[in-house]
């Protein structure tokens, strides 16, 4: 467990690193905490080695640890702190910002390009048979709480037609 945990730490070095040379992506940001929830499992599991408790309580505590986790991750806004982490990194670290890939983020993405002049692409339309249509806030049946309230509040302003 604990070469596991070294070469863990590794992977998690690295990661680090790409974010700093290469910038964050949704990917990165996922493999990073993947990482930090590994170290923590295994951490955990020589715990339970050397208190010599049955194995099920150990099981039991790592699959609660699992839900939470998996609940915490899916409530993070990730194309904002993508978004978030590479505006603010090309600012202090004057390099060049990958404004592609910024565009190709969701318009949970919106409010931290407010003051660029990226545009967001793949925000506005979905798919219908072999083209794609804008969606029509005004409508029931396209009506998306999170995606309305954020076109709404800030606009159309950073996103292309």
């Amino acid at each position: 467990m604990l070469q596991t945990m070294v070469m863990g730490y590794a992977s998690l070095q690295k990661m680090h690193l790409y974010q700093s040379i290469k910038g964050a992506t949704v990917l990165r940001y996922y493999v990073e905490w993947f990482d930090y929830f590994l170290l923590l499992i295994l951490f955990v599991g020589i715990l339970y080695l050397f208190s010599k408790k049955p194995f099920y309580y150990m099981l039991n505590f790592v699959t609660i640890l699992g839900l939470l986790s998996f609940t915490a991750i899916a409530s993070v806004n990730i194309d904002g702190m993508v978004a978030q982490h590479n505006i603010t990194q090309s600012k202090v670290e004057k390099i060049k910002l990958d404004k592609n890939m910024i565009s190709l983020l969701s318009i949970d993405a919106l409010p931290y390009i407010q003051k660029t002049d990226i545009k967001l692409t793949r925000y506005r339309y979905r798919y219908s048979g072999r083209r794609y249509i804008r969606r029509n806030c005004n409508k029931f049946s396209e009506y998306n709480i999170g995606y309305c309230s954020k076109l709404a509040r800030y606009g159309e302003k950073n996103l292309e037609p």
